[in-house]
């Protein structure tokens, strides 16, 4: 039998046998290099490392330890600090030196009763308060008056008390302040 449209299709003969017959693509899964799959653990480690450093530098900056302990310190404790520094200050100054305005006064009270009542802990906030209150009582207290030297012996026996409360207080958080009596 003889084709009928040997121009448009082509002889059988010359047609492709399925052996022949080219194959259809097949998915090819490539497989990672192990220089991709190694890199991509490095990076992993690296990040993992970085991040618990960072916590461990966070944990130990807000437990008051490291290099970060500076930008966590509680504000009950720089308070305590400041009344260290400024009392070794006081006796290195001359006493002739002028003592401050009774403005300047109040808004150091202010000032440093706020970084008491700001702290975390319970003992620097209810020591550094009361001692500060006591403090601002007794400096308006005039000695001169009759009516006002029983307030004041009160005030300054109450002072005393609560004076070795925060030197306690201070000291249980690593700062030691001085005796009432030491400061000017």
């Amino acid at each position: 039998m003889t084709d009928p449209y040997p121009q448009k299709f082509g002889h059988p003969s010359t047609w492709p046998t399925p052996v022949e017959a080219p194959a259809a693509p097949s998915l090819i899964l490539v497989r990672p290099r192990r220089r991709t799959h190694a890199a991509v653990w490095v990076s992993v480690a690296a990040a993992a490392a970085v991040t618990l450093t960072g916590g461990a530098l966070v944990v130990a900056g807000a437990a008051g330890n490291g290099p970060a302990a500076g930008i966590f310190k509680d504000p009950g404790v720089a308070a305590c600090e400041q009344i260290r520094d400024n009392a070794a200050a006081a006796r290195s100054r001359p006493s002739s030196a002028p003592a401050s305005s009774s403005q300047d006064g109040l808004k150091a009270y202010q000032a440093l009763r706020k970084q008491f009542a700001d702290s975390r802990y319970g003992d620097l906030r209810t020591a550094g308060t009361e001692v500060l209150d006591l403090l601002f009582q007794f400096s308006g207290a005039d000695s001169a008056k009759d009516d006002n030297a029983g307030l004041a012996l009160v005030a300054a026996g109450q002072l005393v008390q609560q004076w070795a409360t925060l030197a306690g207080a201070c000291g249980n958080h690593g700062v030691t302040i001085p005796k009432l009596t030491e400061l000017r």
